[in-house]
């Protein structure tokens, strides 16, 4: 039994993920799971480096393809292809599951329904019809096109000819609908445009809303801009009945079967998470800040059953142990997923040194609509500031860099500044948060910050439309209004990590 000392889990994420919109980009397999690393190509579907498929599941793939004894040559390959879709590192998005029900094809792209616009240009091609030119009057033995009947086999042989009447409904049935964002199968795997026309944020404006020190924040579920802030004073009663007393773990959690391991585990080889969130519009994206120990702090992008390397890996990094470690795990037999951002203790040259890692949030709103799409997060510290821009868009790669910060002169409540600095004096940043408008929160020791339009900083953003007007100073919103009037010292709202420490 492989065993790990720190273990992360997440109760109700594969049940959450039934029931929100399909989304596009991030590398996942149809079960949830991120791709494998190959040690070799698979010898039937060519996958190389990252991939949904083993050599077993490859091994699979061209028994079924052979048990379909197409004569056509021209029509085999386009059917092989179509089969090794499985095996693509995005594979959960192009057999987009209706229901609890996946695809027995990928979606393929076709001229009348337009695949997202940050898959590669050659997405705009007409595979579906290639697909029925090439295949509509060719046997297939158990073909993945023929419908399985409820309560019976799949139909033994069969052209698509028997099966739709033209290419139109063939291609209505196959291709994705004309309003479906997901990513679409060309033939290839799938790749995405390297552009992006989104201007680099000159830095991030903020105005203080309120004095008070929080640890969470929630928005009001009545849709208003109304906010629940909760903080933790005085000392902790750990329930030893759960979360909700009694509780279910979902059959499809990663190690629900696993009598060696808790059921509740979701992902593995984490340190320390502090602050986890999912990208409003793309759920399937649910990024965790890890603090370090020495060395590295990073955000991972966690997966079902993935393993993110601690305590072999300390970021990217190998860690070196200061004395004999408890469990000798090889770096090769966990398959590590590294980190997606990050930054060194050493990349923050001031007196004081980095602490540790605040995770933050995607910043979905229009108000600094230079900032939108981009994951923001900060050093407790409260010194320094990074916004992660993922590119090519929807691909699951990121870069990240520091960002300026500064406080609005018409903030409602006037902003400290750092001694010897032009920084405003946050103390510590606990935590990140947003409200139903998806405005981003800052809650800190000094009080409560909101990202406010980059201009009230003097920050340029081409994207932002400024009134001629003089902006009179901004009275206290309904949320400013809730921060001052509502400071109702909740306990934590919700427990998301279980941290497993020393399990042997």
């Amino acid at each position: 039994m492989m065993k790990i000392l720190h273990m992360v889990s997440l109760l109700f994420s594969i049940s959450i993920l039934f029931f929100i919109p399909n989304s596009c980009g991030l590398k996942l397999c149809t079960d949830s799971r991120a791709p494998l690393t190959l040690k070799a190509p698979l010898s039937f579907c060519g996958y190389n480096g990252s991939s949904c498929c083993s050599a077993a599941d490859d091994s699979a793939l061209h028994k079924q393809f052979k048990a379909m004894n197409i004569s056509d040559s021209a029509c085999a390959s386009l059917v092989q292809s179509i089969l090794c879709a499985k095996c693509d590192p995005y594979s959960a998005d192009l057999f987009t599951a209706t229901g609890l029900k996946l695809r027995t094809v990928p979606i393929l792209c076709s001229s009348t329904s337009p695949s997202t616009s940050a898959q590669a240009e050659d997405s705009t091609s007409d595979f579906c019809s290639q697909v029925w030119d090439t295949c509509k009057d060719t046997s297939i033995q158990y073909s993945p096109f023929a419908p399985t009947l409820q309560g019976s086999t799949r139909i033994p042989s069969s052209k698509l000819t028997d099966l739709w009447r033209s290419k139109s409904d063939f291609c209505s049935a196959i291709a994705g609908s004309s309003d479906d964002e997901s990513l679409c199968f060309t033939g290839k795997s799938v790749e995405f445009n390297a552009t992006t026309d989104s201007p680099d944020p000159k830095g991030l404006c903020l105005e203080r809303i309120g004095n008070g020190s929080y640890l969470n924040m929630a928005a009001h579920p009545d849709g208003s801009n109304r906010v629940f802030l909760a903080n933790q004073a005085g000392q902790s009663r750990i329930d030893d009945l759960g979360l909700w007393g009694n509780y279910s773990i979902p059959k499809d959690n990663p190690y629900a079967e696993d009598s060696e391991l808790q059921g509740e585990i979701w992902a593995l080889g984490v340190r320390n998470p502090w602050r986890c969130s999912f990208d409003s519009k793309r759920p399937s994206y649910f990024y965790c800040a890890d603090v370090g120990e020495d060395t590295y702090e990073e955000v991972d992008l966690i997966s079902k059953g993935g393993n993110y390397g601690w305590n072999i890996y300390e970021g990217p990094l190998r860690f070196n142990f200061t004395s004999t470690p408890k469990l000798n795990t090889s770096a090769a037999s966990i398959d590590a997923i590294p980190p997606i951002m990050g930054y060194t203790h050493s990349d923050l040259n001031n007196s004081v040194g980095s602490a540790s890692i605040t995770g933050g949030y995607v910043y979905r709103s229009m108000t600094d609509p230079c900032m939108f799409g981009r994951y923001l997060y900060a050093d407790l510290y409260a010194g320094a500031m990074w916004a992660g821009t993922e590119s090519p868009e929807n691909s699951g790669n990121y870069s990240s860099k520091l960002i300026p910060f500064g406080c609005s002169k018409q903030s409602p409540i006037p902003c400290e500044t750092v001694a010897g600095s032009s920084l405003p004096s946050l103390g510590y940043i606990y935590s990140f948060s947003e409200d139903n408008n998806k405005d981003v929160f800052l809650l800190t020791l000094k009080g409560v910050y909101r990202v406010v339009p980059p201009s009230r900083c003097n920050y340029s953003c081409p994207k932002e439309k400024i009134s001629n007007t003089t902006n009179p100073a901004p009275g206290p919103s309904s949320s400013g209004c809730q921060l001052e009037n509502l400071k109702l010292n909740f306990s934590l709202l919700l427990v998301i990590f279980l941290i497993a420490f020393d399990l042997v």
